[in-house]
């Protein structure tokens, strides 16, 4: 889970502390984050003294975050524009956030964002519009001309993870570009407890029933401002599939048990896709991706491997490339392996580094006999 830092640990308690240079923050742009970025592509977390700005006016932006393992971290409100990028500072997607150090960075920044969004729709008394300013010794903006106070918001989520033997329910959001497979999730109503949202949302977007509903555990998920209480549960009664198409793009029951494979093939990296495709143990499903006219994808076929083929005229079924008829289906896989032209493997090898799934590749190149030869 997101808040799997150990040994690190966030202190939430709110304090009176003037920054110093050498203290770091966080600044966003959309769903971007300003990082420190350094000649050779590394990148941190910036610190005050990148910034280059007169202190007073960081003092006058800056709002005490919390503790991170000893480390102070605050957040820099901008007033009107955005900070301009510097040399050596720029916006990036909030995931190149996950794997840099401090280790703790990606949960930090997932709670600053959901701090950041509270402060940014706070800034103005919503009874009489007056200017709301920080509350000294707590968390809370108070307006000082009617005396109206707010707290930080945290919009309860129920996700769900439904079992029928050994298969576990998925779905795809139909709302948001999110192509990943997921659990059941949703919010939770007014007046409604935790466990009824649960079944709601189970039978609201899917249209089955549950039972042996049971508590599993909790995870901030600052990106939409959330605490996510988990549940595991079982099917009851018929599994016949009802989805409402305002939320869901699909839903489907996927196998719990072995590891599901994906196969990507473009060009002359096909050919040395089918030995592995027969060897690889578990569930596979192939995508094959062509100029023109299919071929060997039968072969495929023949040792029972599910095939989606995609060529640039439309021949064999999708017409486009082969990632686009990926990234249209969106396949739930463990890992992923591919071969083919250097610019297609590192479309895929991006697509899997945002799904979070491993990935293999080998480069299509000719050998003598006109065959490719295989680079790791």
């Amino acid at each position: 889970m997101i808040q799997d830092i150990f040994p690190y640990r966030l202190d939430h308690a709110f304090r009176d502390r003037e920054p110093e240079p050498e203290d770091c923050f966080f600044s966003f742009r959309g769903g971007e984050v300003l990082l420190r970025v350094s000649e050779n592509g590394s990148r941190r977390i910036p610190v005050f003294h990148d910034l280059g700005m007169p202190f007073a006016e960081v003092r006058r932006l800056a709002v005490f975050l919390f503790c991170m393992d000893g480390v102070t971290v605050y957040l820099l409100r901008q007033q009107g524009d955005v900070l301009p990028e510097r040399e050596g500072m720029q916006y990036l997607p909030l995931r190149e956030l996950d794997g840099i150090l401090p280790g703790w960075a990606y949960f930090a920044g997932a709670t600053a964002l959901h701090l950041a969004g509270w402060y940014e729709r706070n800034v103005y008394c919503g009874r009489c519009g007056g200017v709301r300013t920080q509350d000294r010794g707590r968390r809370s903006l108070s307006c000082p001309d009617c005396g109206d106070t707010v707290y930080p918001a945290i919009a309860p989520v129920v996700m769900v993870a439904v079992t029928d033997g050994d298969r576990l329910l998925m779905t795809k959001y139909g709302d948001r570009p999110l192509p990943q497979w997921v659990l059941v999730s949703g919010f939770v109503e007014a007046g409604e407890t935790l466990e009824e949202a649960a079944e709601r949302e189970v039978y609201e977007e899917t249209g089955i029933r549950i039972r042996g509903l049971k508590y599993f555990g909790s995870q901030p998920w600052g990106f939409s401002g959330s605490v996510i209480a988990g549940y595991t549960a079982e099917l009851d009664g018929s599994d016949q599939l009802h989805i409402d198409t305002g939320e869901l793009s699909a839903a489907a029951w996927q196998p719990q048990a072995g590891e599901r494979s994906v196969i990507i093939g473009g060009g002359l990296g096909i050919p040395p896709l089918l030995e592995l495709s027969k060897r690889i143990p578990g569930e596979a499903e192939v995508f094959l991706g062509y100029a023109d006219a299919p071929f060997m994808d039968g072969d495929f076929r023949g040792h029972g491997r599910k095939v989606h083929v995609a060529s640039q005229t439309g021949n064999g079924g999708f017409r486009g490339t082969v990632l686009e008829l990926v990234e249209t289906i969106a396949p739930f896989a463990d890992r992923v392996y591919a071969c083919g032209p250097r610019q297609m493997l590192q479309a895929v090898a991006e697509w899997a580094e945002r799904q979070g799934i491993p990935v293999q590749v080998s480069m299509e190149e000719r050998m003598a006999c006109g065959m490719p030869r295989w680079r790791s």
